[in-house]
């Protein structure tokens, strides 16, 4: 009880003086409309605002591209946890992730605790079966095939739905983001379903099309992405509709209208809903702009101004309040990052293929976004994620992708330079070609690149500007990021001519080391020396999250990562879980369980709820510097003042060393540890990792480790080598504690690289026993 009085009064805290008022008219509105759905109704019933009665679906305002040749036939979308889609795709209610087998009770949403629920299980992961790429998937296949197998069980699903989730009732109405996301995927199920109706018309008049729309003039540059070709199409489709040109059985065109005109009065109800209850104030972060983008989905695909107007004013807004002007998401989560980016790429392309230009600083920031997070993905694809990571995504036509990839090239397509190479697929005819390049893991494709030259020396300068500059000349181009195949979601986005046209943008010139002193982050990276892996660094330095509750921070300042030839060698620990296991949820962001110094088993910040956090550590940028041998970075943070915490890191690149130095001082002066006092050094390797400890041990503590029987707990010679398997050979890691450490502990610790999942990997505590000290890691390839 205490506990909960303590929060309460954070959270108010959190508050300012216009947000209180919201909350109590939020939480009046939530009562009212309980009592105008006491009695049970689906949302596809009828219109719940007549004021909409007269709107009607424009799908070709959508521009799907409807020619597309490249696409699989499934009926399966990943789900969390390792859960399997087919065990469980109309368990609307299922718990998963919880100690218990209780469904999520079917009560008024307005009174569902979903918060910390052991008793049944994880919301997060219920809601991903809820979101319903699954329907807009099944649509697009009926479109591709007209095999009604496709179109029957997308009626099964949808009506088992509607009967068994009746509005605002359940665990599928108590978030608006995940109206939000629901509400997107039924207008692009709208659209889909829609055109199948035409099906047999769009393909005969698409060769007598075909030359009219490769050779159409534009008053816009070849670089520029308008869809004109995709709406032109799409208008030969209607036209087509209003003649009764269609050939699909009539049961079939039956069960199409009855679904649309329930998609109609479901799209029109979520949107209005979203309109009264999107997140404002402290709760203002990535929520608002996914809510405020299923209004403008929703007003794009009924011409209705009003919502269009309003999500254009907030989404500008909100796109320059959430991220900092050097690129990186006030969230500080990679993931969260490009989770934006792809919500506000597809509302990008919606303005622009409808002929509205929002302001031309949305370009400028979005690309400034995609330049930081192609440099976050190494040589072999791998990516350098901190802060939160729930595995999110708006949009899934294909039922799994590498989002980092999908998100990189919808930017490439809309900017005026590329991050990937766009590369279309070769067999339309066979689908493993396209099940292949989307695959939904964030694991990498381990395929050997080529090297780029080291950069040349960059000056070591105060000023800012030049620290984050990102220009053209600045560094080698690599080509190699994310060589695959284009991802199938965009394939359904943007016509063949417009990634023709991409193709031949500029590809952004990655840096092989950055930093971002506003936003935090140094990336370092090397590549192509003899017996030296391909490296990857990432260093945090940032705030801790975005607003007064940095809801998806972790407590991590002046932590790092390292992958070697795409191997994982040093680890952040992820996320897990949200809504129940508490324990763990707090355990994932603790500092801990980072790669940084952690003193009195305290964390950096203060840790409030699972995601509010109270006191907050500052970081401060000391100085960077990037030549041709040696990249460095040094930061400080306060979060255990008076007590600072200073750690420079110096790597080699050339010798594949990264020195780490540590300092603690307090009021200025050197501080050295002591039992009041004991600072620790936290490690957390790769789950690859297999130890082999300093000849100064016996091999029994070197079998007894490898078999996980029995683990030494103190190591006298203060080295540590681990081998990992890579896709070159074998990578080896030597930590040597150099300087300022006692007692060095080996341990495990959980590590969660997957949404929903975790397994114990090697980690190491190392007691520091001086004001400085100094760490030596050597990473070498066999």
């Amino acid at each position: 009880m205490a506990s909960n009085l303590n929060w309460f009064i954070k959270r108010l805290s959190a508050m300012d003086a216009k947000e209180i008022p919201w909350r109590v008219s939020q939480t009046f509105r939530y009562k009212v409309e309980s009592v105008r759905f006491k009695k049970q109704c689906k949302v596809t019933d009828k219109l719940f605002n007549r004021k909409y009665s007269r709107l009607q679906a424009e799908p070709k305002r959508l521009g799907l591209n409807l020619r597309n040749e490249f696409y699989t036939l499934g009926t399966s979308i990943p789900l969390l946890g390792d859960f399997k889609y087919e065990d469980y795709k109309s368990d609307w209610f299922q718990g998963f992730g919880g100690e218990g087998t209780s469904p999520w009770p079917m009560i008024p949403s307005s009174k569902l605790n979903y918060r910390e629920r052991n008793d049944i299980g994880d919301a997060r992961m219920n809601w991903e079966l809820n979101k319903h790429f699954q329907f807009a998937m099944l649509a697009k296949d009926y479109y591709a095939s007209l095999d009604p197998t496709y179109l029957n069980e997308l009626v099964e699903l949808f009506n088992d739905w509607n009967d068994k989730n009746p509005f605002l009732w359940g665990i599928s109405w108590v978030s608006a983001i995940e109206i939000a996301e629901r509400c997107m995927n039924w207008c692009y199920m709208y659209a889909f379903l829609e055109s199948a109706l035409h099906k047999e018309f769009r393909k005969d008049s698409a060769h007598h099309k075909k030359d009219k729309h490769k050779n159409k003039k534009s008053g816009k540059n070849s670089d520029s992405t308008d869809g004109s070709a995709v709406l032109e199409a799409n208008a030969d489709i209607n036209n087509a509709l209003s003649e009764g040109t269609s050939s699909i059985p009539s049961d079939d065109a039956v069960k199409i209208q009855t679904l649309l005109n329930s998609i109609r009065f479901g799209v029109l109800n979520m949107a209005d809903y979203i309109s009264h209850h999107y997140s404002q104030f402290s709760s203002a972060n990535n929520h608002l702009i996914v809510e405020i983008s299923a209004i403008l989905h929703a007003g794009i695909l009924f011409d209705y101004m009003p919502w269009i107007k309003l999500a254009e004013s907030i989404l500008t807004r909100e796109i320059f309040l959430q991220n900092y002007s050097d690129g990186i998401n006030k969230e500080e989560s990679q993931y969260y990052q490009t989770f934006e980016m792809e919500v506000l790429a597809l509302d990008l392309r919606l303005f622009k293929i409808n002929g509205i230009e929002p302001s031309k600083s949305w370009d400028k920031l979005l690309r400034s976004m995609s330049r930081y997070i192609s440099n976050n993905i190494g040589d072999h694809d791998e990516i350098l994620s901190f802060g939160d990571d729930d595995d999110g995504r708006i949009i899934d036509f294909h039922g799994g992708c590498n989002h980092f990839k999908y998100t990189l090239e919808l930017m490439s397509l809309l900017l005026d330079e590329k991050y990937t190479e766009l590369k279309l697929p070769t067999n339309s005819d066979n689908p493993d070609v396209i099940s292949v390049i989307n695959s939904n893991s964030k694991s990498n494709k381990k395929s050997k690149h080529k090297h780029a030259k080291p950069e040349k020396e960059i000056p070591d300068t105060k000023t800012l500007d030049v620290i984050t500059s990102d220009s053209q000349d600045s560094g080698p181009e690599n080509i190699n990021i994310f060589s695959s195949p284009i991802s199938e979601t965009v394939l359904w986005l943007f016509s063949k001519e417009d990634i023709i046209r991409s193709q031949e943008k500029n590809y952004y010139r990655r840096s092989r080391s950055i930093t971002r002193p506003e936003g935090g982050m140094t990336v370092f990276m090397s590549g192509g020396y003899e017996n030296i892996p391909d490296i990857l660094i990432g260093i945090d330095h940032a705030p801790l999250g975005y607003g007064s509750i940095a809801a998806h921070g972790h407590s991590d300042a002046l932590s790092f990562q390292m992958f070697a030839d795409g191997t994982r060698i040093f680890a952040d620990p992820g996320t897990y879980i949200y809504h129940c296991d508490t324990e763990s949820r707090n355990d994932f962001r603790r500092t801990c369980r980072h790669n940084t110094v952690c003193i009195n088993s305290a964390d950096q910040s203060e840790m409030m709820g699972p995601f509010l956090w109270g006191r907050k550590a500052t970081c401060t940028l000391d100085g960077f510097t990037n030549t041709e041998d040696i990249d460095e970075v040094m930061a400080t943070h306060d979060g255990y003042s008076p007590i600072k915490h200073t750690r420079k890191f110096t790597f080699k690149k050339k010798e594949g060393i990264l020195l780490i130095e540590d300092w603690l001082t307090k009021d200025n002066e050197p501080f050295v540890p002591d039992e009041s006092h004991a600072a620790v050094f936290n490690l957390l390797l790769g789950e690859k990792a297999s130890v082999s400890l300093a000849e100064e041990n016996t091999s029994s503590e070197k079998d007894d480790f490898n078999n996980n029987n029995s683990i030494p707990k103190a190591l006298t010679s203060k080295f540590s080598t681990y081998n990992f398997n890579s896709v070159t050979g074998i990578v080896t890691a030597t930590i040597e504690f150099i300087s300022g450490f006692g007692k060095i502990s080996f341990t495990q610790k959980d590590l969660s690289t997957e949404y929903g999942i975790k397994n114990p990997a090697p980690a190491i505590e190392a007691s520091i026993i001086s004001d400085h000290t100094i760490t030596k890691i050597c990473i070498t390839r066999k």
